[in-house]
């Protein structure tokens, strides 16, 4: 139930962008190391890089460092996003 959730929220959130902010998040997103991002969009155990997101530290460092670059006004609408979303 909480993948599912998370999807529902992120799919949310990008519908919610204007265009500039949709192309800083991916900007950020594709920002990151091939592997880290593949691994994400993969989202099943036998494909490649998964294994990158298995564990709560695999997630976390995805997490962070796709944090680290995606620019500051697009993080305030996510944290806000998320905010409302689980009040």
């Amino acid at each position: 139930q909480a993948q599912r959730d998370f999807a529902v929220f992120g799919g949310e959130f990008l519908l919610s962008l204007d265009v500039a902010a949709l192309r800083g998040w991916f900007d950020g997103f594709f920002g990151l190391p091939e592997p880290l991002w593949a691994g994400f969009l993969a989202g099943w155990p036998t494909l490649p890089n998964n294994q990158l997101h298995e564990s709560w530290v695999g997630r976390s460092s995805f997490g962070i460092q796709h944090v680290l670059r995606t620019p500051g006004p697009v993080l305030l609408s996510a944290v806000a996003g998320a905010v409302g979303y689980t009040v």
